[in-house]
């Protein structure tokens, strides 16, 4: 599995549809907060068959995590690249992350 912190994910609901926390709070550990939008993740240009979660890291302010398994197939390298995109599940706009590199044995 693979753990990515990164920003700018959007829209936050928590598990019984509380309000995301204000902007510069300090994300609880009683609420989890995950994204509205549903989030993919390419992996040396594989898609990642499981986001196991996406949403605000506890303790942390406006620092989002994407846990995903690894997809079978990626070649290793030491500059494999990651995308990670959100989809609006509402209107279907997507945006995808800037393109950053791993290292896979």
């Amino acid at each position: 599995n693979l753990v990515i912190y990164m920003t700018g994910l959007g829209s936050l609901v928590g598990a019984n549809g509380e309000q995301e926390p204000a902007d510069g709070a300090i994300a609880p550990t009683s609420t989890i907060y995950r994204t509205t939008s549903n989030i993919g993740v390419m992996i040396g240009g594989v898609s990642a068959p499981t986001v196991q979660f996406s949403g605000l890291t506890p303790t942390l302010t406006a620092l989002y995590q994407v846990n995903v398994q690894m997809p079978g197939g990626v070649t290793p390298g030491s500059a494999v690249p990651v995308v990670v995109t959100a989809t609006d599940p509402t209107t279907g706009a997507t945006a995808a992350s800037n393109t950053v590199t791993i290292a896979v044995q």
